[in-house]
């Protein structure tokens, strides 16, 4: 059981004369030959002038990434594991009190909450490791990996969460 390399993936964004973003994405056939993507990214910059070439939409942005999939794939088993279960999170912008931003994590593990059941089995434990290392992601005084809104970090000391269910019609 491993994430393997499929290939690599192009998305892009064109915009029209009205704002709206229509996003069209490309499966790259171009591959990284021992960690030079050179190639991938020589296909990536014709795909983006010839796409130019046939639309009056402005390429207003594109990413590139590698596209990972499991090999051997096995459905959890945890009666938790559902992704309607959602751990809502959410904490104060740094530098900004009255602007707030959250992340769900879907399908938490039990042991984020305070109990196995009764009241804290809502309520996340931000003592536990899991928790406060995922969290941390998005903290700038911290581990400082990746923004969580507009570029900006939260202040993890103003975090709070709860369990939530998200409707779906998926069964």
């Amino acid at each position: 059981m491993a994430l393997v390399q499929q290939g690599w993936k192009l998305v892009t964004g064109l915009v029209d004369r009205g704002g709206k973003v229509v996003n069209r994405s490309f499966d790259l056939t171009a591959v990284d030959t021992a960690g030079d993507a050179t190639a991938v990214f020589t296909d990536v910059a014709t795909i983006i002038s010839r796409l130019d070439a046939v639309t009056e939409l402005k390429i207003k942005s594109y990413s590139v990434s590698a596209v990972y999939i499991e090999d051997a794939l096995t459905l959890p088993t945890s009666a938790e594991a559902e992704a309607e279960q959602q751990l809502h999170l959410s904490a104060l912008i740094v530098g900004s009190p009255t602007e707030s931003a959250t992340y769900d994590i879907p399908g938490p593990a039990q042991a984020l909450f305070q109990a196995a059941s009764g009241p804290g089995a809502d309520l996340p434990n931000f003592s536990v490791t899991a928790l406060d290392n995922f969290v941390e992601i998005f903290n700038s005084a911290g581990a400082d990996l990746a923004t969580i809104s507009d570029g900006e970090s939260w202040d993890t000391n103003t975090l709070k969460g709860k369990k939530t269910h998200k409707h779906s019609t998926n069964g």
